[in-house]
């Protein structure tokens, strides 16, 4: 199991976890868990390839601060979303803004991650890219974290187990 908590974690609660249930030569089925304070957990077992897994984990190491990114597998399940720190963004009151690039370097670095569970996926085994979701503001070093710890979990538990996914 490995778990990505949002930076400011005594405050919000707020983590997603990825649990391995089984891994063999080609797939990884794992379960996704948003926890975020006194909410209840939301939870969904998703079955992947495993080089779509190998390349969710590798692009999520890879995200840049000053672009939106999508990070999906070709399974439905699961997608994170990637909100720039330094992009532009649009206020409807006010108009288009960026943090002017002088200025950035008085900011934290980190990086806004939305995870969304596919409820279509879940509810009817029609993917549908909707669904319950959970933002995160984490470092880059709590996302080499969660990817080694996830590399390293599937590199030494090569087994199988009779689990059935998307069943509650």
């Amino acid at each position: 199991m490995s778990i990505l908590q949002d930076q400011n974690y005594e405050i919000s609660r707020s983590e997603v976890e990825f649990k391995l249930l089984r891994v063999n030569e080609q797939s990884v089925l794992f379960e996704a868990i948003f926890r975020a304070g006194a909410w209840p957990e939301i939870a969904m077992k998703i079955n992947c390839l495993k080089r779509d897994f190998y390349t969710l984990l590798d692009n999520l190491r890879l995200l840049e601060n000053t672009h939106l990114s999508i990070l999906e597998m070709h399974d439905p399940g699961i997608v994170i979303y990637h909100i720039p720190q330094f992009g532009t963004y649009y206020y409807p009151s006010f108009g288009p803004y960026q943090i002017p690039e002088n200025e950035r370097h008085e900011w934290t670095p980190y990086y806004e991650l939305i995870f969304m569970l596919d409820a279509g996926e879940k509810n009817t085994q029609r993917a549908n890219w909707r669904g319950p979701a959970l933002s995160l503001a984490v470092t880059q070093g709590q996302i080499e974290a969660f990817v080694a710890s996830l590399k390293k979990e599937v590199s030494d538990h090569l087994w199988f187990s009779p689990v059935q996914y998307n069943r509650s």
